[in-house]
């Protein structure tokens, strides 16, 4: 596994499952066929050729597994496999030594035991770096500056004393805003599922009362540059009846987070990890309301996976499944580069209005080349659904970009309600 990026700037990721049977000796072909998958990064895939192969003579297998249950939001489960990789009876090479260490490193980021993610990291850096490219060196070496800065810290909790029910509102630039609460003051912040860490302006974080430890550790912005950052932890965070504890902020200067030219600023977001924190969240349209559960449920459909701290879903689209990230801090869904490469005949084909788009997010914008597709027919879950005006961007916005859309809140919008559930890895319309 290939550490990547983090909130929309990129630090780093993950992924999950579990499957628990007898060992079972596989084929040098059956091997290369799930390598074949891990490689496509479908990790719904993957999950579904792992089923029932449990051979301990092939500890890529076991590294697969880990990857799987990563994915699924299961990290303590992913660390048994990493254990087997560690104790296997294979030869482990040392770029499996470096992946698996990849892993562990992002699991205990999870289970909030930010020590160990420090000495996993220093390990992958002092004893692995023949394994891993000078890129991957330069990541880690930046990443672990945040895990020792936060080594000190408990695992983030949450606790609620009943259902929460709280106003969603929108903003000038259409996102959602919802009113949080730190110590004895109330400021309003962007609920964004796409946030991989929860994010505040350095003057937000004063007047809150956090302290800002300072780390200096480098985030890759919206448009390819770095913006410096910080960290903050806050020691509790109410959301209505729910309280979260030990809440890591990223800090980020304010002039990152404001927009003069559209006289807007983001004050902070509250990003995956509270989300995850809290269980399941439902967003009510019709109502204008986010609604939290005392207790998340149990559902038996799981269409949702994480990339890192990404949430990621399997749309079908022309007759194929596109696994494509899930974003309710973007206003519009939008195709990516890789969407275009897979169906470039037909696109250039097809009439499509060719456009210039500037798509913007912290750090500043990114101009790139494309299509507007007047009508995108997809099907999400069991229901199919036609978005409007769909951008297409025919240039990559990243490096080694893979996923086929980010799915925004057009989306959400064609429902009265969404629920977004990380205990059963589920992601339901009603």
């Amino acid at each position: 596994m290939k550490l990547a990026g983090a909130f929309k700037f990129y630090l780093f990721i993950g992924l999950f499952y579990f499957s628990c049977a007898q060992a079972q000796t596989i084929s040098q072909q059956e091997f290369l066929e799930i390598k074949e998958i891990y490689e496509s990064g479908d990790y719904f895939k993957l999950r579904d050729a792992l089923s029932g192969i449990d051979d301990p003579s092939r500890p890529e297998l076991f590294y697969y597994h880990a990857v799987v249950n990563t994915a699924f939001n299961e990290p303590a489960k992913s660390n048994e496999f990493v254990d087997k990789v560690l104790k296997s009876e294979g030869a482990v090479s040392d770029s499996l030594l470096a992946d698996v260490l990849e892993v562990k490193i992002y699991n205990m980021v999870r289970l909030g035991n930010y020590e160990e993610a420090y000495q996993s990291s220093l390990e992958l850096i002092d004893n692995n770096a023949g394994a891993v490219d000078s890129a991957g060196i330069s990541r880690a070496e930046n990443e672990i500056k945040i895990w020792k800065s936060i080594s000190f810290a408990s695992p983030m909790k949450a606790s609620a004393s009943g259902n929460t029910i709280v106003p969603l509102t929108k903003d000038k630039a259409g996102l959602d805003r919802l009113s949080i609460e730190v110590g004895d003051k109330r400021e309003s912040f962007v609920l964004d599922t796409g946030a991989n860490f929860s994010v505040i302006q350095r003057s937000t974080a004063k007047d809150l009362g956090m302290t800002v430890i300072d780390v200096n550790f480098d985030v890759r912005g919206f448009a390819g540059n770095y913006v410096q950052s910080d960290i903050a932890i806050a020691n509790e965070v109410q959301i209505g009846n729910h309280i979260i504890t030990n809440v890591v902020f990223l800090v980020f200067d304010d002039e990152t987070l404001t927009f003069p030219q559209a006289d807007y600023k983001i004050e902070g977001i509250v990003g995956f990890p509270v989300i995850d924190a809290v269980g399941e969240i439902r967003i009510n349209r019709k109502k204008g309301e986010l609604e939290i559960p005392e207790k998340a449920n149990d559902y038996t459909i799981n269409n949702l996976a994480m990339d890192g701290f990404t949430p990621l879903i399997l749309i079908h689209a022309n007759g194929e499944s596109l696994l494509s990230t899930f974003d309710t801090g973007a206003v519009n869904t939008d195709l990516y580069h890789t969407y275009y490469k897979k169906y470039k005949s037909s696109i250039e084909e097809s009439g499509y209005e060719k456009k210039t788009f500037n798509p913007t997010g912290a750090g500043g914008s990114k101009t790139v080349g494309g299509y507007l597709i007047p009508e995108f027919e997809l099907r999400v879950g069991n229901h199919d659904v036609v978005l409007e005006n769909v951008s297409l961007f025919a240039e990559p916005l990243t490096d080694n970009e893979t996923r086929y859309a980010n799915i925004g809140q057009d989306l959400i919008g064609k429902f009265d309600v969404l629920i977004l559930n990380f205990k059963s890895m589920s992601l339901l319309f009603e």
